[in-house]
């Protein structure tokens, strides 16, 4: 992706932090949502050896020099930042390019198949079957429905 300019913004201790203005592609902006706002980039052709092939670690947000009204119409792309937090900022680069870097997710991040001794047993996974309530051998419900019709007999009755 092309980057359109090169300023600052200081940071502790006032160091210039760079930034990066550029036009975004739909890879660059889901990527950063995906990401709390945060990307790995490489940078190339800016013109210095310690930026071209080093990657770092950027904040992406709305750049706020030519973006145009949120009710605005136009078909203008809005110019997104890139904030490098960790690069040197050198005064006088005029272009160069950045690239997303690939996401690595780790091999212990996969969905872990399900244990051998796991069943399913309705909707819920669970390790045994569901049991009913017991009480002396007799199930709970069948105990209830008949305290239930003795009551009835007895109201009748009278």
């Amino acid at each position: 992706m092309n980057i359109i300019n090169w300023d600052y913004v200081l940071g502790a201790n006032n160091q210039k932090v760079p930034i990066i203005t550029f036009k975004p592609n739909f890879e660059t902006l889901s990527a950063s949502n995906f990401n709390n706002q945060r990307v790995w980039v490489t940078l190339d052709k800016t013109g210095k050896e310690c930026l071209d092939g080093e990657s770092f670690q950027g904040i992406v947000d709305r750049s706020t020099v030519t973006n145009p009204c949120p009710a605005d119409m136009s078909y203008e792309t809005p110019l997104w930042t890139l904030t490098l937090q960790c690069a040197p900022f050198f005064e006088g680069i005029k272009g160069g390019v950045f690239t997303l870097n690939k996401q690595v997710t780790p091999e212990y991040a996969a969905p872990l198949p399900p244990s051998p001794e796991t069943k399913k047993y309705g909707t819920k996974e669970q390790t045994k079957p569901p049991t009913a309530f017991k009480f002396g051998g007799v199930e709970l419900s069948l105990l209830a429905s008949l305290a239930v019709t003795i009551a009835i007999l007895i109201i009748v009755r009278k």
